[in-house]
């Protein structure tokens, strides 16, 4: 079983996790999508479309699932409607601050 402070560390730890997610997504969806269109070319359009559709919906899924992240704090969602939040927008709480006794919703 995990103590507090271990599970805070894994939350922040899961962050991290999410923002490279979305970078590997993001390098793969624009590196990826001018090479599929030189390969398939015009001989597979319907193909090329459909990759490049997943590949977006990858793309957002991963944006999706960093903009869900809970607080560690307070259990809220961290980025709220601000993806790009140094702090929650609900308690204030900064990106990877450390543990503190008391202050762990989890």
């Amino acid at each position: 079983m995990l103590t507090h402070e271990q599970r805070y560390e894994k939350a922040w730890a899961d962050l991290r996790l999410r923002g490279r997610t979305i970078l590997i997504a993001l390098a793969v969806f624009v590196l990826g999508t001018p090479a599929l269109a030189l390969i398939l070319g015009n001989s597979y359009p319907t193909a090329t479309f459909i990759l490049i559709g997943l590949g977006a919906a990858v793309l957002f899924g991963a944006l999706l699932s960093r903009s869900a992240f809970p607080c560690p704090r307070c259990g809220k969602w961290f980025f709220l409607a601000n993806p790009l939040a140094r702090r929650c927008m609900h308690c204030d709480l900064p990106i990877n601050a450390p543990y503190q006794a008391g202050q762990f919703s989890g």
